[in-house]
């Protein structure tokens, strides 16, 4: 055998070891630019304290328009990424999807059942509708007793349009009658006012269900404090970290009660197969870690032991091991199986409830 041949092969022997070892290529795109945007960042942070070194993460941001995330789409379609990390709200996930169908995106937060129809996007986070049932249930127990509910309906997102649209249905179909609902219709742009919370004021309603986001529901809150009027608020994720809702509403409001859908069990960094997990995100997080980092930390999961990068397909049924769900499963239909955790908020303090 020549010299030379020897040399070749050991070069392409070379080259294909290197790219067995080459590490995945992890295009994260979130809007990261922005301040108020903190829990981006609080993902970020859980996701790259349990997957250093095992990634090449690059990160993109964007405004939140399709025309940001069309110019960040183009430049990681140019670089060939073998998954993307991308859409921390169910619009952007799906204008995420829009411009990328030839590479996995994964969104740890994307609840809209509209997710379903972008075969390339996956959800580490369950869909609204099955936190809205809990919800009507809950709201049918209270009408019931004869208190009032009124419904803050985003229609401009898809996620909290699905939410509000299920929950009215829902109550109108198990027979509440319209007239029993005070429904408020709210497209983004649109002044949170005593005028636009008129019915909500005049009716002085009993619960609040603001399934929108933390401008919104700090909006709502303020117009009906100052008119006298205090709800036990209902909502969900979007309202930012259960830390700051403690932080604000519970610090400015010595009325304020509220029940919230949030991504987990914050006592779960008590136990003892837990603590060690939490106590590294301390130190990485400087202080106590939220159900962001959270989902940080189960998207790292994900990543490491069911992500097949060579085939880019879920490699396993049930994923164990997540701070956000004793259990978690990904459905042929690409539902999201995991449990689902509510928070009561009341005198200053907060606790796991079921609902």
């Amino acid at each position: 055998m020549s010299m030379r041949l020897i040399l070749l092969i050991l070069a392409l022997s070379a080259t294909v070891y290197a790219k067995n070892q080459r590490k995945p290529q992890v295009a994260f795109l979130m809007r990261l630019d922005e301040a108020n945007y903190k829990f981006t960042h609080d993902i970020l942070k859980g996701f790259k304290t349990f997957s250093e070194g095992k990634y090449q993460v690059d990160l993109y941001s964007h405004q939140g328009d399709s025309k940001s995330i069309e110019r960040a789409a183009k430049k990681i379609k140019e670089k060939k990424y073998d998954i993307v990390v991308g859409g921390e709200t169910s619009k952007t996930a799906i204008l995420v999807a829009e411009y990328i169908r030839d590479i996995p995106i994964i969104s740890p937060t994307a609840t809209s059942e509209k997710i379903l129809d972008y075969t390339n996007l996956i959800s580490l986070s369950s869909q609204d509708s099955k936190v809205s049932f809990k919800i009507i249930s809950f709201l049918l127990g209270r009408i019931k007793k004869g208190e009032r509910v009124c419904i803050f309906h985003n229609k401009s997102q898809p996620n909290t349009d699905e939410s509000s649209k299920t929950i009215i249905d829902g109550l109108i179909e198990r027979g509440v009658s319209k007239k029993s609902i005070c429904v408020i219709d709210f497209f983004e742009g649109k002044k949170i006012n005593a005028e636009l919370m008129r019915s909500a004021i005049d009716n002085e309603v009993e619960n609040m269900v603001v399934f929108s986001f933390e401008g919104d529901i700090r909006a709502v809150h303020n117009v009906l404090l100052h008119n006298g009027v205090h709800p036990t608020y209902i909502g969900g994720d979007s309202w930012g970290s259960n830390d700051k809702i403690s932080k604000t509403f519970q610090a400015m409001d010595s009325n304020f009660k509220a029940i919230k859908y949030a991504y987990w069990d914050e006592n779960k960094c008590a136990t003892q197969r837990y603590r060690k997990i939490c106590d590294l995100l301390s130190v990485k997080v400087k202080g106590k870690p939220n159900e962001f980092h959270a989902i940080g930390h189960d998207l790292a999961v994900f990543l490491n032991g069911f992500w097949d990068f060579s085939s880019g397909s879920i490699k396993g049924k049930n994923i164990d091991g997540m701070l956000t769900s004793s259990t978690f499963e990904i459905l042929p239909s690409r539902h999201t199986v995991k449990d689902i955790f509510f928070y009561y908020f009341s005198n200053s303090q907060r606790k796991v409830i079921k609902l």
